[in-house]
């Protein structure tokens, strides 16, 4: 009988080792389907732990989940500023840092050599620098060792089998002749041209953010920056967290990461980019007219937070009822 029970306690032993095993095996499975994404860049892109400074590395999480349910895991040792999100689908890790540019990162040990040696083949690296090449305190660099520097950058990621994404500096919350203008540009331009002969995707932020700020009166834009008029209240981190994850959603170079990017505002972003690339010449003033009205309105809500679902809805309705009755224009009879 001792012997019986002894057989059958070894037996119920195994079994639940071996449902122990199968669990573990899953979850390590699941967990080797995740997107890694890896952020690299400024005070602009860090993560910062309060309520009054964020940089959009903050926020970048809320887009790639419906529900929200993601968490911030853990601070990760060899670097205590970076700090890493997950979801089922994608694990984002933040190793941008205060001060960086793009040299200074890539010297500090702490930072790129970390990020290149936890690369694996599928994996996304999002890299901005510019807000501090123009300062020798930060190891600014001049245009051509920024163009040199983000080569590596881009060779070295692509040697691991990843995928880099360029992201140009937002701008300040400044004014020249009564409008937002690009910070840096000349870093921003080194940077499109890097992409275009390097064929890697350029998310043109800095562009983005001009052309929303200067829709914005000054008071909203005031909200979206702390007082250095540079870095961003959580509520400007949020918002240009959400130009980026449209801007993904859209690129066909970013097929893998755009299914897992959810954007209640994406029905009407559709029709915004089909509005963008109708030819203004083809079609009458009136029906032209109507089409503009409603772009220009979708372009003021796309990226706010506090638009209901009702105006968004709306808009999109009203936009594509405006794109189907385009007329176009009578072509003119020569005289002979």
């Amino acid at each position: 009988m001792q012997t019986l029970k002894l057989q059958l306690k070894i037996i119920t032993t195994a079994i639940l080792c071996g449902i122990l095993f199968i669990s573990n095996f899953t979850i390590i499975k699941a967990e080797d389907k995740r997107t890694n994404i890896y952020l690299m860049g400024d005070s602009t892109v860090s993560s910062r732990d309060n309520d009054y400074i964020n940089g959009w590395g903050n926020h970048l999480y809320r887009y790639f989940d419906k529900n929200e349910k993601i968490e911030k895991l853990e601070t990760i040792s060899q670097y205590e500023d970076a700090v890493r999100y997950t979801s089922s689908k994608v694990k984002i890790e933040n190793w941008a840092k205060s001060g960086a540019s793009v040299r200074s990162y890539y010297d500090d040990p702490k930072l790129y050599q970390n990020v290149y040696n936890r690369l694996r083949k599928g994996d996304y690296v999002f890299i901005q620098f510019g807000h501090n090449e123009i300062n020798k305190s930060c190891q600014g660099s001049d245009v051509k060792t920024y163009e040199r520097y983000l080569t590596t950058y881009i060779n070295k990621i692509q040697s691991k089998k990843a995928t880099p994404i360029l992201i140009t500096s937002p701008p300040l919350n400044n004014k020249s002749n009564g409008k937002y203008y690009l910070y840096v540009p000349a870093y921003r331009k080194a940077m499109l041209n890097i992409g275009k002969k390097k064929k890697v995707q350029v998310i043109d932020l800095g562009a983005k953010c001009v052309e929303y700020l200067n829709q914005r009166n000054s008071s909203e834009v005031n909200s979206m920056y702390i007082q250095d008029n540079m870095h961003f209240t959580p509520k400007g981190a949020k918002i240009f967290a959400r130009i980026i994850a449209t801007e993904l959603k859209d690129s066909d170079k970013s097929k893998n990461l755009s299914g897992n990017i959810w954007l209640p505002t994406y029905n009407l972003n559709k029709y915004m980019m089909k509005a963008e690339k109708l030819n203004k010449r083809k079609y009458t003033k009136r029906s032209w007219k109507m089409v503009q009205k409603y772009y220009i309105h979708g372009k003021k809500i796309i990226y706010d937070e506090s638009t209901t679902r009702k105006e968004i809805n709306t808009t999109r309705s009203k936009l594509k009822k405006a794109i189907k009755n385009l007329k176009k224009k009578k072509a003119k009879v020569k005289k002979k």
